[in-house]
């Protein structure tokens, strides 16, 4: 008796579990609409108005007849660049159409200044939304010094004959190179053989202006004293904190000319 007793009282236990669960459980009614991206692309440079920024955009929920894209400068108040009516869509802007109704013009861009795009006024059959979607454009600069280059190096440090060689300039970061012979070839004629590290040398190039970051395997640091451009030809008068300098002429294999680059 005691047994069947307790089973009801289980039996019944469960019921009501269940009982409540179902009354708990209601159909969602999906309303608005989310704005996703993809294959976002490019930065604004700032000494080229035609540099370009791009996105994809799609929606989730419901259907989408039209929406704004907003962009705004720093955090900015937003204005409408433009309105797309159908999605799928590519946006693709140029830093010159970015700017256009921002009030800012290029001279006033500075590096690390952003512009960001968002949407709002989302048209669906249920109202119009704001999205929470958004996406930053960096204003940089477009670097392009990576290559291999003939160098002849004279008035360095232990006063010997010119050398001459070739020095290749890697890019391993945005505007950030390793360079494979900072001496350019005068550790060769002065101490009969190359280095055999450079530590953490690299060589950055911010809008043409370049400076040496780091230190060599010796813990030295390195800097321009001098950088001029002629043409296919970049001469840099260098120099490290262990007193070792040096006169280089970098001239350019491809038949290009340097950018117009300063210390």
């Amino acid at each position: 008796m005691k047994k069947i007793s307790l089973l009801l009282v289980a039996l019944l236990f469960v019921g009501v579990f269940t009982g409540c669960e179902e009354e708990d459980t209601f159909p969602f009614d999906t309303q608005g609409a989310v704005i996703s991206l993809s294959n976002i692309a490019g930065f604004f440079d700032k000494t080229d108005p035609s540099s370009v920024y791009s996105f994809d955009v799609s929606t989730l929920g419901e259907g989408v007849s039209s929406f704004d894209v907003l962009k705004s400068y720093n955090g900015g108040s937003p204005v409408t660049h433009t309105t797309i009516s159908q999605v799928p869509a590519t946006v693709s802007v140029t830093l010159a159409e970015a700017l256009n109704g921002l009030g800012i013009t290029e001279n006033d861009l500075e590096i690390g200044d952003q512009i960001t795009f968002s949407f709002g006024n989302v048209q669906t059959g249920s109202g119009a939304y704001d999205s929470a979607t958004s996406t930053n454009a960096g204003v940089a600069c477009s670097s392009v010094l990576a290559g291999t280059y003939d160098f002849s190096t004279s008035d360095y440090f232990c006063a010997g004959d010119p050398v001459t060689g070739q020095a290749t300039w890697t890019e391993v970061g945005p505007g950030l190179y390793e360079i494979d012979d900072w001496a350019y070839g005068s550790y060769q004629a002065c101490y009969g053989g190359p280095a055999g590290s450079w530590g953490m040398l690299q060589l950055k190039d911010v809008c043409n202006q370049i400076t040496i970051e780091g230190t060599d395997n010796y813990g030295d640091s390195w800097s321009f004293s001098g950088v001029t451009v002629d043409g296919s030809n970049l001469t840099l008068e260098w120099t490290n904190t262990y007193g070792e300098l040096g006169t280089t002429v970098l001239t350019r294999t491809d038949g290009t000319v340097w950018p117009e680059l300063v210390k």
